[in-house]
């Protein structure tokens, strides 16, 4: 079965997560720490053609931590506290990487398989 979903860049990563929202470590994440999850996801994205330590260093700078706590709404402290969420679970490594999961960059070609594996019960 597929079913397509319209959508646009500015909504895209979030709806990605929210597909993937039944799925640990993501089913664990609240709604902000998904919308800060989500605008990592579209900046990396963004920022593609830079070499990856480059890019790493673009996303988590202070000025870019500002940008994005101020478009999402949060305080220092919850932006600082929701990222730690993201790398408690594993989302984002010591290194500032995403998941290679998470790391999608061609939006028109991204689809999402999941396959079901019945058990035949005894």
């Amino acid at each position: 079965m597929i079913i397509p979903l319209q959508t646009n860049k500015a909504k895209f990563y979030r709806q990605v997560l929210e597909v993937l929202k039944s799925f640990p470590p993501i089913n664990k994440l609240r709604p902000k720490e998904l919308d800060l999850l989500a605008e990592f996801m579209k900046q990396n994205a963004d920022n593609k053609s830079l070499p990856k330590n480059k890019r790493r260093i673009i996303l988590f700078s202070t000025e870019n931590r500002r940008e994005i706590q101020e478009k999402l709404s949060m305080s220092q402290a919850s932006f600082n506290n929701n990222l730690s969420v993201l790398r408690k679970y594993g989302l984002i490594n010591k290194d500032n990487d995403l998941i290679s999961l998470l790391d999608i960059d061609d939006m028109n070609n991204f689809s999402v398989e999941v396959k079901f594996y019945v058990q035949n019960s005894k």
